[in-house]
């Protein structure tokens, strides 16, 4: 708007005396003086946080002047201190020269009935005593509900509603901390600026938690009072003093969360960081409170505020507020648990300590749960669920009380620290209802338990901890790569909580997860994947070639623990080209080992690199399988090259684990051929039972291979025959309006060109593995019809081994059989489930395409193939 008032006014002006304005040399004025003027001139709000009752024609002086009665800083550069050039470079939170923003009433659209069509945002108050309690009501459309809570004042006043509180008031002020904490570190939504989210409630900003500490009398150097069992006796306080404590545990406890999630999220060093920013370390007005910090003194708080909750509880003469007391108390106790398994989380700097800081941490996110189901079950949290406290955008909404609505506007405002923001590029935030932030953060202290816990209890080898972090990778929200009724967009995976946590504890004292040696891991994986243990001695470089091999092995683990769209760039720009060094290694190791021990070429395998192909393939495969996950591919022409390429690389995968097991079998006969066959001890039962466990879990494995790779191959064949008869349409020209398609096909797989094995296909192998053409389209859709049906008997297969845990007795199970909730298995009854949708969708749509074809129908009336991911995020479904 004042760009518009500006190019109106100061520049037509500027247009009339632009001959004047030209000096001698024909050079022309400086345009930040002319900017200067025009808003200097024209605009009484390009001054912030002045009232409508400003007249425009009011000079500087008299403005200013007016707004020092009011207790009211300008908020604004001085004239001698404006740059332009340093205003278009303001992208730093904190910056004061972009802080003349200002909020619309609504949509653009919308006909608001008010005098200005947008007003200035307001300051946040430095301590409890600061602003005035003026708020009113706008009407934004026809509708009842079309009503938003507007601050006129430019200082929000919370010492009136500081002096009467009461429990009924407090609960919805709570309840809203845990909407913005919600939005901050949610699993839909988490990663917007704090400075958007998290402080757009002003109970938690650094004045506002010291005046109440102060109030209070709690004073973090003296945290030595102790709960001596007095929860129990009767309160001698008020209700506006418990409701005060109240407040201020909850308000500190939001705080501190939201600190100990971006300590984890930032030491952990996934460059996802950013998203958690708080400010510059010249602004402290946003950096968590640094005066009061310190576990110590908010558990203090906690503990206190419980303790007093409780005796006003056991001392209340009737029970209108029981509801309410029980709700406030549970939201405490999630608050400090939810803390607790954060901070013991990220505590685990040794060895000797992970264990039992992890179980500690179990056992909190267990109770984390509990708390969460009952508040899900509290009928004053079921009351709230049932009312919109504020929209999506963060527009608060009106309640049946104008005494709620002002202690709500007081208490929350989405723009608060809008001016601080300057031309900041942030992420929009988003604030949900109670039910669904509920549920987003019992999924995060689920998360902390089975993503991040078990995996450091129970991963006991390299294959099994490759199979959890990939297993956490696809579950989440939704679980595994099965797509529910979530808005479009709804990431799925582990919550960057979790994933930071995982970093975190992934390798520190130079053991994996602080108790494993990475080495003797992948020696052990080497040994179970056919390598004789003689290898392992050979030296490459002087070093045992498993030293060589920690640091690949690391970095794929860790890239497990990223986001989908940037594990794909780790994948093809640190692991594959790690991977191709690898290669040559091993297949300088195979040779030396051939060499030192006289053993035939022909005969003998290449143990060590197809160790090092095997990991390749693995990632070459889920660097696809990723592409498809986050919709990389839309067209069908790409689909079905993908699906080609998949169909090699899981045909490649299968065939070299064929020959790991066939290497197995010879090993024995070997290795006495070498002079190494000495007789082993037995092994005992327990060691003889662990192996038949990883034997069960690798044919598992195989076997989900396999039944991607039927798909796969299916699927480009039931593609082919489509575009055989007309109904797929072939690749448009936009596809390739500025490429070719054999650049676009060079540029898809670009990463693997680098790699000696597997070979890096082209696009002329695409047209060749392809071409059906000289198959009549009956014989392609039978021979597509047999992969989906081989497809489905394997997944009648895996149910059968893979058997619901409430519905199968553990005495009943085979040696064969496991648990859908084993997390050691590569492949869950849910995948299996979506992927037979697949196989029998595709197979209807094939026989109603065979009865077509086959009584000669005229298809070119019929409509286009649509294709769709509905079931599966990797499959699709072709109809």
């Amino acid at each position: 708007d004042r760009t518009r008032l500006i190019g109106h006014t100061g520049m037509a002006s500027w247009r009339e005396e632009k001959e004047g304005r030209q000096d001698m040399d024909g050079n022309y004025e400086d345009l930040t003086e002319l900017f200067r003027q025009a808003a200097k001139e024209n605009l009484s709000v390009s001054i912030p946080f002045i009232q409508d009752a400003v007249g425009c024609g009011q000079t500087q002086l008299e403005l200013e002047s007016e707004l020092e009665v009011l207790g009211i800083s300008a908020g604004r550069p001085t004239s001698s201190s404006l740059d332009l050039r340093g205003c278009m470079s303001a992208l730093e939170l904190g910056d004061k020269a972009l802080d003349c923003c200002e909020i619309a009433h609504g949509p653009q659209e919308s006909s608001l009935p008010c005098d200005r069509a947008s007003y200035p945002p307001r300051i946040a108050p430095s301590n409890l005593m600061e602003g005035t309690p003026f708020q009113e009501k706008i009407e934004l459309g026809s509708s009842e509900n079309d009503i938003a809570l507007l601050q006129s004042s430019p200082f929000p006043s919370l010492l009136l509603h500081w002096d009467s509180l009461n429990l009924s008031k407090l609960l919805r002020i709570v309840t809203l901390q845990l909407i913005v904490l919600e939005s901050f570190i949610g699993t839909n939504n988490g990663g917007s600026s704090a400075t958007e989210t998290l402080y757009c409630m002003l109970w938690c900003h650094d004045g506002i938690l010291l005046d109440m500490s102060k109030n209070l009398g709690l004073d973090p150097t003296d945290i030595n009072e102790t709960n001596d069992g007095s929860g129990e006796r009767p309160c001698d306080l008020s209700e506006v003093d418990v409701a005060k404590l109240v407040l201020f545990a909850s308000s500190l406890g939001v705080v501190r969360i939201a600190e100990a999630v971006r300590y984890a999220v930032v030491n952990a060093d996934i460059y996802e960081e950013e998203d958690f920013g708080v400010g510059r370390t010249d602004n402290p007005g946003v950096l968590f409170c640094q005066q009061l910090r310190g576990s110590q003194f908010v558990e203090f708080v906690w503990d206190k505020a419980q303790s007093h909750i409780r005796r006003f509880r056991n001392s209340m003469k009737c029970n209108l507020q029981t509801d309410e007391v029980v709700a406030l108390e549970t939201v405490l106790r999630w608050q400090q648990v939810f803390f607790q398994g954060c901070h013991v989380l990220s505590s685990c700097v040794s060895s000797e300590m992970v264990i039992e800081f992890t179980r500690l941490a179990a056992q909190k996110s267990r109770e984390a749960e509990g708390l969460i189901q009952t508040m899900h079950t509290c009928p004053a949290m079921l009351e709230l669920m049932n009312i919109e406290i504020v929209d999506t955008v963060g527009r608060l909404q009106p309640t049946e009380s104008e005494v709620w609505d002002g202690l709500l506007s007081a208490s929350f405002d989405p723009f608060v620290n809008r001016r601080l923001l300057g031309n900041t590029p942030v992420r929009k935030s988003c604030f949900r209802r109670l039910k669904s932030v509920l549920e987003s953060l019992s999924s995060m202290s689920n998360e902390l338990r089975w993503g991040v816990c078990d995996l450091i209890l129970q991963g006991d080898t390299l294959s099994r901890i490759m199979r959890m972090l990939e297993g956490n990778s696809m579950r989440g929200c939704p679980p595994f790569a099965i797509p529910k009724k979530e808005p479009e967009g709804t990431p799925f995976g582990l919550n960057i909580l979790s994933r930071s946590l995982l970093v975190l504890n992934l390798y520190f004292d130079d053991q994996l997860f602080g108790q494993h040696d990475l080495g003797d891991l992948i020696a052990s994986q080497m040994i179970s994947w056919g390598v004789p243990e003689l290898l392992l001695d050979i030296k490459y470089d002087d070093k045992p070639f498993m030293a060589r091999l920690v640091k690949p092995i690391y970095d794929t683990l860790k890239a497990l623990c990223f986001n989908r769209q940037r594990e794909i760039t780790y994948i093809e720009s640190i692991l594959l080209p790690a991977f191709q060094n690898l290669q040559y290694e091993a297949a300088v190791m195979d040779d030396s080992f051939r060499e030192k021990y006289k053993l035939d070429v022909r005969n003998t395998s290449p143990y060590a690199s197809n160790f090092v192909i095997m990991h390749t393939l693995r990632l070459m495969e889920r660097y696809l399988a990723l592409q498809c996950e986050v919709g990389l591919y839309t067209h069908p022409h790409d689909l079905q090259v993908v699906y080609w390429y998949r169909d090699f690389l899981l045909s490649a995968h299968v065939s070299v684990r064929g020959e790991i097991a066939r290497d197995k079998s010879v090993r024995s006969a070997m290795e006495l051929q070498i002079g190494n066959g000495e007789k082993k001890e037995i092994s005992e039962q327990g060691d003889t039972i662990k192996m038949q466990e990883f034997e069960v879990e690798d044919r598992i494995e195989m076997t989900a291979l396999i039944l991607k790779r039927n798909i796969s191959r299916g699927l480009v064949r039931y593609m082919s025959v489509l575009q055989q008869v007309g109904l797929l349409s072939v690749p448009p020209p936009t596809l390739s309006l500025f490429s070719s398609l054999e650049t676009r096909f060079k540029r898809r797989f670009w990463a693997f060109k680098q790699l000696p094995q597997p070979p890096c296909l082209t696009i002329d192998d695409f047209h060749a593995g392809t071409d059906f053409y000289s198959l009549s389209s009956k014989e392609v859709i039978e021979s597509a019809s047999d992969c989906f049906r081989s497809s489905k008997n394997i997944v009648d297969q895996l149910l059968e081994v893979i058997v619901p845990p409430h519905e199968t007795e553990a005495s009943r199970m085979s040696i064969n059989q496991r648990f859908d909730n084993d997390p050691f298995i590569a492949i869950h009854r849910d995948e299996i489930l979506a992927l037979a949708k697949v196989c029998v969708g595709n197979s209807l749509y094939l026989h109603k395409l065979a009865s077509m074809v086959s009584s000669q129908t005229d298809l070119s009336n019929c409509n286009k193939v649509s294709v769709e991911h509905k079931v599966h995020r990797q499959f699709c479904t072709l109809g």
